[in-house]
């Protein structure tokens, strides 16, 4: 019995995480993080440095992914928007491996090309002449 309740807790747990991304992608469907009286969180890395990290113009990216306009998110977060396959099924087998106590690990090679590319994505991006600068606030 205990071994269910386990189970029926860590899919309440499962439930509520989904349920807050959803409500965080519904929230970014309704308010344009484009527009510069949006309420946004700051990036830290921008604010302190002034340079662009990897993740920079992910929530832009994310509001034109879901009015279906790949062109901006790309410009906003070519990185990002690439990755974001990978990284959903990474997460979903992560889930499944929380629910059924079968622990899963990211493929060494996967998560090692993953933090050489988003290095070198935020060296290239914060460049002079990088054509595609996140259209800020």
């Amino acid at each position: 019995m205990p071994a269910a309740l386990s189970r029926r807790r860590k899919l309440l747990v499962l439930v509520g995480v989904v349920a807050m991304a959803l409500g965080g992608c519904l929230y970014l469907w309704a308010v344009d993080p484009h527009n510069p009286t949006a309420v946004m969180p700051t990036c830290p890395t921008k604010f302190l440095t002034h340079l662009d990290c990897p993740g920079c113009g992910g929530l832009r990216a994310t509001h034109a992914l879901l009015h279906g306009d790949l062109r901006l998110a790309l410009r906003d977060n070519a990185f990002l928007v690439l990755l974001s396959p990978i990284m959903l099924w990474l997460l979903t087998r992560a889930a499944q491996g929380y629910v059924t106590d079968r622990p899963t690990r990211v493929p060494t090679r996967l998560a090692g090309t993953i933090l050489v590319v988003g290095v070198a994505w935020a060296i290239v991006r914060n460049l002079p002449n990088w054509p595609w600068k996140p259209i800020s606030a």
